[in-house]
């Protein structure tokens, strides 16, 4: 599965946690948990097979020093097994936590680049968007100018034709006279 790359997309809880984070954190919480239960079963088991290895040498039946002993190693033997078992277990949480933590330090290192990447970006637009309003702004400008001179233009051409009726009825009159 991916790791938060590019095209991505993570299921958001309603706390706003990834359900991936979450995940995490739910196992570290089991994991935590789980060391804590082995630590009290340990201890619980630990007084039951001293009662059991107790119960072994007390017993007045008639099994033999070599029975008691055979006995008493086979009840350690077991315990034996079951403490490597519960160390293999702690061991492959523990690994399996590294493996996770490893995951979620490149997931924070993929969303702080893609962060970096969209911060330049909205960086890049504002800058673009500004020099748009300098064009604009400059256009704006430029198009009053032009508007101010086709003002001027059309008042000129006003006059002149106004000169010319008033030059053309001067010339009739004379004319006239």
């Amino acid at each position: 599965h991916g790791h938060g790359g590019g095209g991505d997309v993570e299921k958001i809880n309603r706390g706003g946690e990834s359900a991936e984070s979450a995940k995490q954190r739910d196992e570290t919480l089991l994991f935590n948990t789980s060391l804590t239960n082995n630590a009290v079963n340990m201890q619980h088991d630990e007084k039951a097979m001293s009662s059991r290895i107790e119960d072994i040498w007390r017993s007045s039946s008639s099994n033999t020093v070599d029975t008691k002993i055979t006995q008493t190693m086979e009840t350690i033997l077991t315990e034996i097994d079951g403490l490597v078992g519960l160390g293999l277990g702690a061991f492959s949480a523990l690994d399996t936590t590294r493996r996770q933590l490893g995951q979620s330090k490149e997931l924070a290192e993929n969303r702080d680049r893609e962060a970096k990447r969209l911060h330049a970006i909205d960086e890049q637009s504002r800058s673009t968007l500004s020099n748009l309003l300098r064009v604009v702004e400059s256009s704006n400008e430029e198009a009053r100018d032009s508007s101010r001179s086709a003002q001027v233009e059309a008042r000129l051409r006003q006059n002149v034709n106004t000169l010319r009726d008033e030059r053309d009825k001067a010339i009739s009159e004379n004319a006239a006279n």
